[in-house]
């Protein structure tokens, strides 16, 4: 009815999701909402990757992608707030074998085009808002921000120490000594 990749295309696409996710299908039998799901499936990832391709996808917006994780954070629904979603989206992403673990062409090439651009996250720097320092944003989120000393929610770990002032564990038991192992002569 409509020529591919056009914007009618797309808008019927969406249409058709919409008229899919209705509860209401009793007029189509089992097999017909079978075949419409899995066509309507189909054309939507072709329409993405043709997408992806021209540099016309939404997921390629930096400012897109820090919008919808601002909003998927306000409304408490990220993957790094919610453990069982973090692990369904991983196993389906293991499950149509798009998982970064498989290392799949897509993810290769988004992440060299992110390195070449610069916007990767191993790339860009961050500035700790109390002390000034300027470091590598998962270095920094990792080990810097609830660690600042100038963070007004600093707070110390206590260091525990026996009465010969050797290192203990929270359990109370000695840690083990670093360093090199002696050698066996």
């Amino acid at each position: 009815m409509v020529t591919k990749n056009s914007p009618a295309y797309h808008k019927m696409l969406s249409a058709l999701k919409y008229m899919l996710s209705s509860k209401k299908l009793h007029h189509m039998t089992n097999e017909q909402q079978v075949t419409c799901r899995s066509l309507s499936r189909e054309a939507s990832r072709e329409l993405s990757a043709q997408r992806m391709q021209d540099g016309t996808h939404h997921f390629l917006n930096p400012e897109w992608r820090k919008s919808a994780t601002k909003k998927a954070l306000e409304r408490g629904n990220h993957p790094f707030q919610n453990k069982k979603l973090q692990k369904e989206l991983s196993m389906r992403s293991m499950g149509d074998k798009t998982h970064v673990f498989y290392g799949g062409e897509q993810q290769r090439e988004l992440s060299k085009k992110r390195i070449a651009d610069g916007t990767h996250n191993m790339l860009i720097q961050h500035t700790c808002p109390w002390c000034g320092k300027v470091g590598k944003s998962i270095v920094m989120h990792r080990h810097h921000y609830d660690n600042c000393p100038q963070n007004p929610d600093y707070m110390p770990k206590p260091v525990l120490k026996d009465d010969k002032g050797r290192l203990l564990k929270k359990d109370g038991t000695l840690q083990k000594k670093r360093g090199p192992k002696p050698s066996k002569n």
